[in-house]
């Protein structure tokens, strides 16, 4: 009986001491699987966050950049604009200035034709005086020809001009995609449109001008020397060379001056629509190669809008 109440005692005593051990290992086993559960998801959220900021980062660098690009092709657009309105001026001023030479010219042309007066030289008096008759009837001739080319020369060089001014205006400055007659192209930039429709005429212009002004110094020279024959002061060809020299190796010299001398040190506006041209060109190239964002064209920096395409015709 002893032995069953001692029995019973010891059963009362170790059964709580078993379960609160195996209720403690419980705890300690269920406080270790939160620990591991808090641990992976606070790295599972590390490792979010950590991809979040680098694609916001990569966000940010691609903007930036794209920004940057587009703020540096508008500078190079609206330095290009500048330069283009300066290269179309002094095309406008090169014509304008033809025009004013031709014009000084063609009044020493109406000149000649007013002041001109031979004195009649009677064929019958002697030989010499037949011979001088037939020098005056050359000269004469010589002298109307040299006019009538002069006039003709110097005139072509006004309708040049005029023709020149109306080609550099029509150029487009904000629509560089424009299909221009009678070519049919597109022009990118003022130096291919210059190249394509006024460098001709300007040439044309220049070279008519210096025509006519070296027509009308040899019909001013024919003039004089007949002056001088007729007056009787000079019948040789002394007095007329060391007349006549002086004018004409200044007028040659003015005329063909920028060609035998010409000036590399200044840049005119025109070269530097072709540098603008060239930096868009290889802005163009950049943004390409690392495909930052969409085309940003001439008028979408200077105007805000998209321009046709190249193949579209234009109205």
């Amino acid at each position: 009986m002893e032995m069953s109440v001692l029995a019973a005692a010891a059963l009362e005593t170790l059964v709580p001491a078993v379960t609160s051990r195996q209720l403690f290992e419980d705890e300690r086993t269920f406080a270790e699987f939160l620990h591991a559960e808090e641990m992976r998801l606070e790295e599972r959220q590390h490792d979010a966050e950590q991809r979040q900021a680098q694609q916001l980062h990569k966000h940010k660098l691609q903007y930036d950049t794209n920004l940057f690009v587009h703020d540096m092709r508008l500078d190079i657009a609206l330095s290009t604009r500048d330069a283009t309105r300066d290269a179309i001026r002094q095309c406008s001023q090169v014509a304008s200035s033809v025009v004013m030479c031709d014009a000084l010219l063609l009044n020493c042309v109406f000149l000649l034709v007013t002041q001109f007066n031979v004195p009649s030289v009677n064929p019958d008096s002697s030989e010499e005086d037949v011979y001088l008759t037939a020098r005056l009837r050359y000269g004469t001739a010589l002298w109307a020809a040299c006019l009538a080319a002069a006039f003709v020369a110097l005139t072509g060089s006004v309708v040049t001009c005029l023709r020149l001014q109306k080609v550099v205006s029509a150029y487009d400055i904000g629509h560089p995609l424009r299909r221009y007659q009678p070519c049919g192209l597109s022009h990118s930039n003022f130096n291919h449109y210059f190249a394509c429709h006024c460098q001709r005429p300007e040439q044309q212009s220049r070279r008519l001008c210096a025509a006519g002004a070296i027509i009308t110094l040899v019909a001013a020279c024919v003039w004089a020397y007949m002056s001088f024959v007729t007056s009787g002061r000079a019948y040789d060809i002394g007095t007329f060379v060391l007349f006549v020299t002086p004018v004409g190796g200044s007028i040659l010299l003015y005329t063909f001056g920028p060609w035998v001398i010409p000036d590399r040190t200044r840049r005119g506006a025109r070269e530097f629509v072709g540098f603008s041209a060239t930096a868009t060109d290889a802005s163009e190239a950049a943004m390409a190669a690392t495909q930052i964002g969409p085309s940003f064209s001439f008028g979408e920096a200077v105007h805000g809008r998209t321009h046709r395409s190249a193949q579209e015709p234009y109205d």
